[in-house]
């Protein structure tokens, strides 16, 4: 029950890929995983998919899901999706995971994503909220607009996801919590604006170069340019909260926007992704696992990756090394040259940094470097001895079974970032 985050971010970062009929093809693919047969898999993918993954990795996988979430249980029998999209529920220990799968005109794969299971939610909106959708490019992300039942000139929130495809409500597991942020910010009489994820909604294609702002960057400042026209809110007091991922791009997005009255980092990384991935690989393989050992020659590979990533465009990176799992070179080169702390030097807005104690993927380490680098900022810092990640709280070592358990963000958390908000008038 220990491996499954990392898994499902290899998996899910590394290539969002796009009838012998399609469910029987399915079906097979489905078996050559779950026996390790990474070769037949990966002859069952096409061109782009291929370029994204190794043979080697597809063996792996499955048995280091296993590891992390238990044995193999059983699995549905595969569901069809428009967009010849397949999907079977598979069960292992006493978790589920859900396998996507996407087929070209051709016959072969595009897509190979394990995800939560989801959480099936009332398709209602509460008092105050609305779906909207926000302009990008040739984008349009679905989103929803949560506003107080009263006021005008209101300070409003834009949430800003962090890696993966991710929905509006961030979810994970039965766990929502950018739902949860939204809600008790706008109870506290601050309007929030949260959307769908671009890679959420849509499928990176073969023209597009795939890089933080295309994931991140772009989407926000269009964001920002949305709520500015919205006729109850003071346009000066637009705000960017990120999490995660979104942390990290939050001083890039102030710096290109100019404009911003502050910005708000959740569990932001301070240093650079891949140390961050490798140190995350190296937590979740000191835990204890089903299988002991079996596997770890392949962490020991994904770690090298990671690690070769933060080199990229400079003499120490090894082409013979590669990615972690495929990320395109674009996205990787990205990644490596942008330095969030740097940005700052040179971007005036407040800054408000949260962080939980607990958390294994961007840790106190972090924490620490952005107190250090913003001690001559306008910057307030809170942690949390007992939050996670995503900020729920638990005891002890944090694992990534934690995340798929229902869990709360504390009041204390919404109450710093109201009285924060509320005190730059």
């Amino acid at each position: 029950m220990k491996r499954i985050s990392i898994l499902a971010v290899f998996l899910s970062i590394a290539f969002t890929m796009f009838s012998q009929s399609e469910k029987i093809k399915a079906e097979t693919l489905f078996e050559h995983l779950r026996n390790g047969e990474g070769q037949q898999v990966y002859e069952m993918l096409d061109e782009k998919a291929q370029s994204m993954i190794t043979p080697e990795f597809l063996s792996s996988c499955f048995m280091e899901l296993q590891r992390g979430m238990g044995e193999y249980k059983g699995h549905t029998g595969f569901v069809s999706w428009p967009g010849n999209m397949w999907y079977s529920d598979i069960r292992m220990g006493d978790m589920q995971i859900r396998l996507l799968l996407v087929f070209d005109n051709d016959g072969l794969a595009n897509t190979l994503r394990f995800v939560p299971v989801p959480e099936f939610h009332t398709a209602t909106y509460g008092k105050g909220e609305k779906e909207v959708i926000i302009k990008s490019g040739r984008y349009s992300l679905p989103g929803t607009l949560s506003m107080p039942e009263t006021g005008s000139a209101l300070p409003l929130v834009i949430l800003v996801h962090g890696s993966g495809p991710n929905d509006r409500d961030e979810t994970i597991g039965p766990n929502t919590p950018f739902r949860e942020l939204s809600e008790a910010l706008t109870a506290r009489g601050i309007a929030v604006l949260r959307y769908d994820k671009r890679t959420k909604v849509y499928t990176p294609d073969k023209n597009d170069t795939v890089t933080l702002d295309y994931e991140v960057t772009d989407d926000a400042l269009s964001s920002i340019n949305y709520a500015r026209t919205l006729p109850r809110v003071d346009e000066r007091r637009i705000f960017v909260l990120g999490h995660s991922l979104g942390g990290m791009m939050a001083p890039r997005i102030a710096d290109r926007d100019g404009k911003l009255a502050g910005i708000i980092l959740l569990a932001a990384p301070a240093r650079k992704m891949g140390t961050l991935m490798a140190e995350q690989l190296r937590y979740i393989s000191s835990l204890d696992t089903l299988h002991g050992g079996n596997g770890d020659a392949r962490v020991e590979q994904l770690i090298l990756q990671s690690e070769n990533m933060d080199k990229i465009g400079m003499s120490g990176y090894d082409p013979s090394v590669g990615l972690p799992a495929g990320i395109p070179e674009s996205y990787a080169a990205d990644m490596s040259l942008y330095n969030p702390v740097k940005i700052m030097e040179t971007v005036s807005v407040p800054v408000l940094v949260l962080q939980g104690e607990r958390d294994y993927q961007v840790t106190m380490e972090d924490f620490n470097i952005w107190k250090k680098a913003l001690s001559g900022h306008s910057a307030t810092f809170y942690s949390y001895s007992s939050l996670n990640h995503i900020f729920h709280s638990g005891e002890g070592k944090c694992t990534p079974a934690e995340y798929m358990k229902a869990g709360v963000i504390p009041d204390r958390v919404f109450d710093d970032i109201s009285s924060w908000i509320k005190g730059l008038k």
